[in-house]
């Protein structure tokens, strides 16, 4: 083990080169103002755990927005795939098309959905992504 300018563990194992990724883990991030194009959402998080990263969205709201885009994915969290979830029900349970992660790496929603300040969405993604030199928003 090697210990960092930081003075934590760098979990690097110098005899086999490797690292021990069983400690990698952001912790939840609040990310809710990195939302674009109008977005507005009662809470966005966002967390890595080694190669495996989580976004929960609350109450997104995109009655004011101008772009299906609603947020550009953090450095450290990009997917090698496109990822796209099931289909999602609105406020008013309209049945529309889910949350799709993009190669651009951006989120996207069809303008105008409305989940409702009570509704709550979680997707996860594989992460083959450097880790991240500095974490995005603020720690939860």
């Amino acid at each position: 083990m090697t210990v960092n300018t930081a003075g934590h563990a760098g979990l690097h194992n110098d005899t086999n080169a490797e690292v021990n990724r069983l400690g990698q883990d952001t912790g939840r991030r609040n990310v809710t103002s990195l939302l674009i194009n109008g977005w507005t959402a009662s809470a966005i998080e966002i967390q890595r755990q080694n190669d495996r990263c989580y976004l929960r969205i609350t109450g997104l709201n995109g009655s004011a927005a101008t772009s299906s885009r609603f947020m550009d994915m953090p450095a450290g969290f990009q997917s090698p795939m496109i990822l796209e979830t099931y289909p999602q029900r609105d406020s008013s349970g309209t049945i529309k098309q889910g949350i799709t992660l993009s190669l651009s790496g951006g989120f996207t929603m069809l303008s105008g959905t409305v989940h409702g300040t009570a509704s709550a969405r979680e997707i996860s993604w594989p992460c083959t992504a450097n880790w991240p030199a500095t974490l995005p928003g603020v720690a939860i």
